[in-house]
């Protein structure tokens, strides 16, 4: 369910927050500058979320943002996967939930070169 956007601009409001608050336990209680802290996080996350997908939309030569596009921004800048849509499922494709990434492990000729490297380097 979407909120109506807040007089201030802002996507989150201290009304909101505690709306969500009261959701995940009724008990919980926020002072007020953790509210404005928490609404000015959400701002400036929103503002670099969509300066990317901006930015990226630009390089790939079109005008239009996409759900593709905010998905793979979150992918790849901030390591979130997304969640498969069910238009995936209908059709009969099969949902592909990448596992987490894998770094590679160095070779032994990796580690030889980088340890020749590092001798070079020291002798001066």
């Amino acid at each position: 369910m979407l909120a109506p956007p807040s007089s201030t601009g802002s996507v989150m409001d201290r009304a909101r927050i505690d709306e969500l608050t009261r959701q995940i336990s009724s008990h919980t209680v926020m002072d007020d500058v953790v509210k404005d802290m928490l609404c000015e996080y959400i701002d400036e996350y929103v503002d670099v979320l969509v300066n990317h997908v901006c930015r990226m939309v630009k390089h790939r030569g079109t005008h239009r943002i996409e759900a593709r596009d905010v998905e793979f921004v979150l992918d790849a800048v901030y390591k979130m996967p997304s969640v498969p849509r069910a238009s995936v499922h209908v059709f009969g494709a099969p949902a592909s939930i990448r596992p987490d990434r894998i770094t590679p492990q160095p070779t032994e000729a990796h580690k030889q070169r980088m340890l020749l490297i590092k001798k070079v380097v020291k002798k001066p």
